[in-house]
């Protein structure tokens, strides 16, 4: 499903989500009597989503701003025991603007969080994981002739890892806490 349109003169938007219903045919196969009560819970779940969204806003002939983002799980479980999800988050902010015809430069703010975790429930525990990113960016083209085109400018990334957090997945675990 996407939407899209403007809002005023000067902005717009863009707002795009998806979801594969594998999950839903199934519980559909079973609500008919397709599938007995053991086949469906012996029956993987298996599904992703995600969301897009981009606003624009026109400051002057020169200058435009973007916010875009972007949000994605995929779940996969067997039997509730099991269950593996992990996705990505983003968020940039852009700022456009133009010097001349041939010089503009944009400068955009980035955020990106990868998220990896498992519910072994059968075991007795919760792993998570991740990698979230900051990131500044400030790049410059300069078109100086129709064959000679100059691309320059700064770039700074700051990167948080988390190779793992163990959880109990409830008080009878015999897990403990540990943060890898």
């Amino acid at each position: 499903l996407t939407l899209e349109g403007p809002i005023t003169d000067n902005m717009s938007f863009m707002i795009s989500g998806r979801r594969m219903y594998l999950d839903a045919i199934f519980g559909l196969a079973y609500l008919t009597g397709i599938m007995n009560k053991k086949q469906y819970d012996e029956t993987p779940t298996y599904y992703f989503y995600d969301l897009n969204a981009k606003f624009s806003y026109k400051l002057n002939p020169n200058n435009n701003l973007y916010l875009s983002s972007y949000f994605g799980r995929d779940v996969f479980s067997l039997n509730k025991s099991f269950t593996n999800i992990y996705g990505n988050s983003t968020l940039n902010i852009r700022w456009n603007h133009l010097f001349s015809d041939k010089l503009f430069s944009n400068l955009s703010l980035i955020y990106s969080d990868y998220y990896y975790g498992l519910d072994l429930d059968f075991v007795g525990f919760k792993w998570d994981s991740g990698i979230k990113n900051y990131n500044i960016k400030y790049d410059f083209k300069n078109y100086i002739s129709d064959n000679f085109k100059l691309n320059f400018g700064a770039n700074a990334i700051y990167y948080d890892f988390n190779p793992g957090t163990i959880k109990p997945s409830d008080e009878n675990s015999g897990i403990n806490f540990d943060q890898l």
